[in-house]
Parts: C-alpha cells; sequence; structure tokens
C-alpha cells in the first residue's frame, strides 16, 4: 500500500502519455484534428520509407554522439578540478559552470547569435587583433549550432563526472602511486575507469538533450540545421499534422530507451569494471 501512491504518479505522468501518444501515432491523418481514427501505421511507413527522414535521423544520431564526446572531453578537466584542486577559484569556476542552467535556452540561443555573427563579438575581437581577414561562418551552419549546443550541456556533464570523482575512495589513488605508477598511469586505470559511471550517466543526459533539441538547431542553424526535434515542431506548428508528429515522437522516445539499455549493458560489461558476462 505504501507504493501505490508513487505508482499511481508514475502510472498517470508517464505512462498513460506514452501509451497515449502511440495510439494516437497510429491514427489517420486529418488535417489540423487530433481525434482518434482508425489504426494504421501509415506514419510509420511514411517515415522509414522517404530517404530525407532516414537521412535527418542519422544526422541527429551522429550530432547526438559527437556533442556528448566533444562534452566530456571539455567536461572533464573541469570536474577534475573542481573535485581535486584547493582553491578559492573553484567556487567561481562552479559558478560560471552552473549559471546557464538559470537561463532558458531561448535566452542563451540568443546570445549566441550576438557572439556568433559574422559582426558579433567572437568575429570583432579576432579581426581586431588581426588572427583573421574576414569574419568566420560560424551562424546559420552546424558549427554554431554544436558550440551552443555543447556550452548548453556542459553542466549537466560535470555534474555528473564531479560526483563519480568525489565518491572516489582517495586511497586508491595513493595505492596506486605506491604500487609504483605515475600520474598518468593512475588516472588511466585508476581515476578513468572509477568514474565511468558519471561519464556515462552525463553521456545519456546530453544525447537525449540533443536528440530531441529544436529551439537550439533552429536559431543558431536559421532553419538550415534540421533535427529530430524541429521535424516535430515543424510539423505540430506549421503542417498540423499531429499524426505524423506523434509517430516521430514516439519514434525518438523509443531510440532514447534503446540507447539507455545499451548504454547500461555497457557499463555492466566486465570490459568497464562491471559485473556482466
Amino acid at each position: 500500500m505504501a507504493l501505490a501512491p508513487g505508482v499511481l504518479y508514475i502510472l498517470c505522468v508517464c505512462l498513460l502519455p506514452v501509451l497515449y501518444l502511440l495510439r494516437f501515432s497510429l491514427s489517420e491523418y486529418h488535417h489540423g484534428s487530433m481525434e482518434l481514427t482508425g489504426l494504421t501505421l501509415s506514419n510509420y511507413l511514411k517515415f522509414f520509407s522517404d530517404p530525407y527522414y532516414l537521412e535527418l535521423l542519422y544526422s541527429t544520431f551522429i550530432m547526438a554522439i559527437l556533442v556528448a564526446v566533444l562534452t566530456i572531453l571539455l567536461a572533464y578537466p573541469v570536474a577534475y578540478y573542481l573535485v581535486r584542486v584547493k582553491s578559492p577559484l573553484v567556487r567561481v569556476i562552479a559558478v560560471l559552470v552552473y549559471l546557464p542552467l538559470m537561463a532558458s535556452t531561448v535566452v542563451t540561443s540568443f546570445g549566441w547569435q550576438a557572439l556568433l555573427a559574422d559582426s558579433g563579438f567572437i568575429n570583432r575581437t579576432l579581426m581586431n587583433l588581426g588572427i583573421i581577414d574576414e569574419p568566420i561562418k560560424m551562424m546559420y551552419n552546424r558549427v554554431g549550432v554544436y558550440i551552443a549546443l555543447v556550452q548548453a550541456n556542459m553542466p549537466f556533464m560535470v555534474v555528473q563526472i564531479r560526483n563519480a570523482l568525489k565518491a572516489m575512495d582517495p586511497f586508491t589513488i595513493q595505492a596506486s602511486k605506491t604500487m609504483g605508477a605515475n600520474s598518468f598511469q593512475t588516472f588511466i586505470h585508476v581515476t578513468l575507469p572509477l568514474s565511468m559511471p558519471g561519464i556515462s550517466a552525463g553521456v545519456m543526459l546530453v544525447f537525449v538533450s540533443v536528440m530531441s533539441s529544436f529551439v537550439t538547431p533552429t536559431l543558431i542553424g536559421g532553419g538550415r540545421v534540421n533535427t529530430l526535434g524541429s521535424l516535430i515542431y515543424n510539423q505540430v506548428t506549421v503542417a498540423a499534422n499531429f499524426q505524423f508528429a506523434s509517430a516521430v515522437a514516439f519514434i525518438l522516445l523509443v531510440l532514447a530507451f534503446i540507447s539507455l539499455y545499451l548504454n547500461n549493458r555497457l557499463m555492466e560489461s566486465k570490459k568497464l569494471g562491471g559485473g556482466g558476462r
């Protein structure tokens, strides 16, 4: 009985909306209509039979992976510094890292527009310093979108890696050095493997966030960088095809669950120190 409120909450807030989304995605298309009609697979057949949508799925998947990798490379040193270094700068850096979480994605994207534009702060500074002769194209292409997405997801990765590093037993580092390992060997064979759970959690947060993003690609990409999220948005607001939008959203949800499952299986493998077979 004690579990009943929690189970009921999960059922009402999580499971039922997903089931309704699935049922709606199996409805026949009627322009602007949100009524449930006869069952059909036409929306899914439309998605998987069109090369454009498959290419969009592939490009979104690759974007999510690359952003996750770039975020790891940038977030790990920051998280390591926040945990291992005792300095007054730690609090300042922590505030700078977590500060973007207090601003909406729309506000952050507009800020990046001011920085990345041809006449923006970055290009003006580089030209004034004589580093470049003409502006670097960072708006309305994937370069600017990647920059904005990495910055937006940095806090999630830093938090997860920082928690994993803080949970480490400091005596493992001392034991490694006692056995004759240098700092690099200790990091590769001790610190990095023990921080993999944090990296794994951060990767999933970033991956799912990028897969479903549409605000940043729309504003920074200027309609030239499309994702599954922007496809869903356009199908709802422009085409008024709610049934097809529901099908794409359910496909995105299934991909997220598959990625989560594969990630968990990888973390349980013996190659990463898990208990898998």
